[in-house]
């Protein structure tokens, strides 16, 4: 069985999701639910069905459900906490024609994986994550400010998170399309010296002039 695990992982390495899909779906059929091969099985399911194009909005449903199971299923692991920001990025993100956005729902998702993993790095990707979905809502000046304030909070408390680098990022393209020099440049040197994407370097200290 782990071999098989192991098989219809490669076909998400080669991009064939509905192959991959099908292949841990046949593999959770007769394993109990608190079986490893199970979980890994329903995670690998979730994942393909997410990626299968074009998109699909009943595989999308499934992807959502299965890892909506494993966020719930009681372990408490990484699985579980990686399952959970993955249904957080589902609400977030719009997969197809005329999917519903559901950014709020998505800060709910990503809220719960901070509270309920405080000491795992997935923490602070929820973070991340978090005031890309508010910051995104611009019909909303509240909720925008609420995400400026929320990834400088956690900027603030945790300067050496493994997504400090991107959270400044962030940061520096809020700030810098606002005529707001000071912050953008703060961000931008601090997300330098976190550690910006090499091939972006340029790129980033170009735009700000």
């Amino acid at each position: 069985l782990q071999q098989r695990v192991e098989t219809a992982s490669n076909l998400i390495v080669r991009f064939e999701f509905a192959e991959a899909r099908d292949a841990f779906a046949a593999l959770r059929v007769g394993l109990a639910a608190d079986d490893p091969l199970y979980r890994q099985a329903t995670f690998g399911q979730a994942v393909a069905a997410q990626h299968v194009q074009p998109p699909d909005p009943a595989l999308i449903s499934e992807a959502e459900r299965l890892f909506n199971e494993l966020a719930d299923d009681g372990t408490n692991d990484s699985l579980a906490a990686r399952s959970l920001l993955n249904a957080g990025r589902i609400l977030e993100l719009r997969d197809y024609l005329n999917d519903p956005e559901r950014p709020n729902e998505a800060v709910a998702v990503y809220r719960r994986v901070i509270v309920e993993y405080p000491d795992l790095p997935i923490a602070h990707e929820a973070a991340l994550r978090i005031g890309g979905a508010q910051l995104q809502q611009f019909a909303d000046p509240a909720v925008v400010a609420e995400g400026v304030a929320f990834v400088e909070s956690h900027l603030a408390d945790h300067p050496d998170n493994p997504f400090a680098g991107a959270m400044h990022l962030t940061m520096y393209d809020h700030y810098r399309p606002r005529n707001a020099g000071a912050d953008a440049l703060r961000h931008l040197e601090a997300g330098d010296a976190a550690g910006l994407p090499v091939a972006r370097v340029g790129e980033y200290y170009w735009q700000a002039g």
